[in-house]
């Protein structure tokens, strides 16, 4: 993800056929630093979308969702790499 740059500046989870959903993106020791249930709704890399920076570095994502078409809960996790250009 580059910041600023107009390429990649928010993260989206793209997901279709949702009746619920919540994303979750953690720091390497654990600490929330965005959340949402809009799946519209991207992180733009700082913390709770606030504009207070947060460092360059790898986060952990949780994103749990529910299909319509099913009753089944769906829990998907992995990392995104946080990276500013100058």
């Amino acid at each position: 993800m580059f910041i600023e740059d107009s390429f990649n500046d928010t993260y989206f989870f793209k997901i279709e056929g949702y009746s619920e959903f919540n994303l979750k993106i953690y720091n390497r020791w654990g600490e929330l630093v965005f959340g949402t249930n809009n799946p519209n709704e991207g992180w733009n890399g700082t913390f709770e979308n606030s504009g207070s920076i947060i460092p360059d570095g790898t986060y952990f994502y949780v994103v749990e969702y529910s299909m319509l078409c099913s009753l089944k809960s769906e829990r998907k996790s992995g990392t995104v790499n946080l990276i500013r250009s100058n």
